[in-house]
């Protein structure tokens, strides 16, 4: 059984050894960075200066990791690009989050909010009415 607590602050300890922004791009560069981590950097840079380098620290993450949880990244990825309203961009990473995992709801609405914006709502309303049964 894993101790949460523990990984939680296994995590912590490497979190603040990461003190500054050029050795986070490395430790994502490495593929040493966790995802709870890059989700704890996340929220951090986005109540800061730093949310223009969170699209590149995500992309990184992206293409120097292998994990069961890639649509996590996607997702939030999305979600950020979206905020900058970048439409098209978000809509792909949304879709990307949900070839990773179809049945993930919250990628489902998203995309759905998205394409309200994009003014396409019947494929909106397919995405919210419809999505897979959760497995």
């Amino acid at each position: 059984m894993i101790d949460i607590n523990v990984s939680i602050r296994e995590s912590l300890q490497v979190y603040n050894q990461i003190d500054n922004v050029a050795e986070i791009f490395k430790t994502a560069e490495q593929g040493k960075l966790e995802i709870s981590e890059l989700l704890d950097i996340s929220e951090r840079w986005s109540t800061d200066t730093r949310m223009d380098e969170l699209p590149k620290l995500y992309q990184t993450w992206i293409d120097h990791t292998s994990s069961p949880l890639m649509h996590v990244a996607y997702f939030n990825y999305a979600n950020v690009i979206q905020i900058n309203d970048n439409l098209a961009q978000a809509e792909a990473l949304y879709r990307k989050a949900l070839e990773h995992k179809s049945n993930f709801i919250q990628a489902h609405i998203n995309l759905g909010s998205c394409l309200v914006k994009l003014d396409r709502e019947d494929e909106a309303i397919k995405h919210w009415l419809s999505p897979p049964v959760m497995c």
